[in-house]
């Protein structure tokens, strides 16, 4: 079957032309191997072949960057930047006209766009630049994936998208990203100057899908994460209200009983409860406060690496993050090997998708294991990280030239350990607010049972004391 590309070569202009395979994922394959980083691919139906011959005849055809008669295989390219004119949609391609003399003007000014955007981008305090939450990401992925998978180029997609997105720190990235897309850039490359809005595991998997020709299904993937941990933190308001509960009970029942039986003057008592409790009520408030700034700075990209360590040492929380970690890591490294992707490469962009730093650093090293000429096997041995089970697939995958089926099981079973890891985070949260009830709320009864006690008899001993001339007992 004829199918219609449009690529990135590799002095990053873009190449569109016909192709034949048996299947989308060969096209996208072949294209690897080449040498082309895939944007989008379309069936060349009739319609869409007459729409590309204008281009053919008005421009000749250009040799490719590798040569195709490795794979054996028939390609007419044509070399032409990127515009957004150019739409490749569902089995149709329909592309615009232009003269020689503008796409070889254009040409030169995507050559000359270079790496300056990208260091020494628009806005200088791009490090800094954040106030985007997990739910306008997920928002955002949830829009984007769609319309790329519609086969609409990413340029395209982006600008569509930055115009509809309510978060202008958001909307200014997908505008940067647009204008890198439609000069031959890669958008993994935008999104990694912006820490604060696009963690380094995003930034992994949306290269990953770059590099594999995959990048509507890697869109899919982080839309569908980020959806996980929605659902995953969705069921803390509970605990949550039982802790806050608990915090504030303590300023409002420990000045309570002294201030009562303080005097015989009940509205003074009155009056002496609400001046303690004008002043312990904001300063709880102000602690609370706090806390939730402190939450929010650990958040941060400079500690990260310190939240990922202390997450890990958690019974169920670490190894929630140690599934979730090593299932996008197999499950990219599977997709990157059946588009065709070296192995040592395939690695070394799998290995960016794990979202936890510590883990992600054990990856890296057998990378460089790998490097030195260690097998696919001996990598994967070599970090400690994987269950034997995963090991034994991964060898027999090796020697039987079924690598791709083997990970595809190895996905499986992390997908399945995602899913029990998740049940047992979720009753850890539960317990744990409940715990934090537990502890406040019986020490501030506990307290109140004292005080009433206490300021009760000394109540009684201050107001009705025996006179002096009578003996006490």
């Amino acid at each position: 079957m004829d199918y219609l590309y449009e690529a990135v070569d590799p002095s990053g202009q873009t190449v569109m032309g016909k192709i034949e395979a048996n299947d989308e994922v060969e096209v996208r394959r072949k294209l690897t191997q080449m040498g082309y980083r895939p944007q989008t691919v379309a069936v060349a139906q009739k319609a869409a072949v007459n729409a590309v011959a204008p281009y053919q005849t008005g421009m000749g055809s250009v040799a490719v960057a590798a040569n195709p008669a490795r794979s054996g295989m028939q390609v007419n390219t044509q070399t032409a930047p990127r515009s957004s004119n150019i739409t490749l949609a569902g089995n149709a391609a329909k592309l615009g006209t232009r003269t020689t003399s503008q796409s070889q003007s254009q040409s030169r000014a995507s050559t000359t766009l270079n790496s300056n955007f990208l260091i020494n981008p628009v806005n200088p305090n791009a490090s800094k630049l954040g106030g985007v939450s997990t739910r306008d990401l997920a928002f955002y992925f949830q829009q984007l994936a769609p319309l790329t998978k519609s086969g609409m180029t990413i340029f395209t997609a982006l600008d569509n998208l930055a115009a509809r997105t309510p978060n202008k720190n958001l909307a200014q990235t997908a505008r940067e990203m647009a204008e890198a897309a439609r000069k031959g850039q890669r958008i993994s490359d935008v999104m990694e100057i912006y820490p604060r809005i696009y963690p380094d595991h995003i930034v992994g998997m949306v290269r990953a899908g770059e590099m594999g020709g995959f990048l509507e299904i890697a869109l899919a993937e982080i839309a569908l994460n980020f959806e996980q941990n929605i659902a995953l933190y969705k069921g803390m308001w509970l605990p949550k209200l039982m802790a806050s509960q608990a915090i504030y009970l303590l300023p409002i029942v420990i000045p309570l009983m002294p201030c009562i039986f303080s005097s015989m003057d009940m509205a003074a008592n009155m009056l002496l409860y609400l001046k303690w409790e004008l002043l312990l009520l904001p300063l709880t408030g102000l602690l609370h406060l706090l806390i939730l700034r402190g939450a929010k700075q650990a958040q941060l990209p400079q500690y990260r690496r310190f939240r990922d360590t202390m997450s890990l040492r958690l019974p169920a929380f670490g190894n929630l993050q140690r599934m979730v970690a090593l299932s996008a890591f197999v499950r990219m490294l599977r997709r990157l090997h059946q588009a065709g992707v070296a192995p040592i490469q395939a690695w070394e962009c799998a290995m960016n998708t794990a979202d936890n730093v510590i883990i992600r650093e054990k990856l890296a090293s057998s990378y460089e294991r790998m490097n030195q000429g260690a097998s696919f096997s001996d990598a994967f041995a070599a970090t400690g990280l994987f269950d034997s089970q995963v090991e034994n697939l991964v060898i027999t995958g090796q020697h039987s030239g079924e690598i791709v089926e083997s990970l595809d099981k190895a996905a499986d079973f992390y997908q399945e350990q995602v899913y029990n890891a998740t049940v047992r985070a979720r009753r850890t949260m539960l317990s744990m607010g409940v715990t934090t009830m537990l502890i406040l709320g019986g020490g501030a009864f506990c307290w109140l049972t004292y005080s009433e006690f206490h300021s009760m008899f000394g109540w009684v001993d201050k107001n009705f004391a025996p006179p002096d001339f009578l003996p006490r007992f």
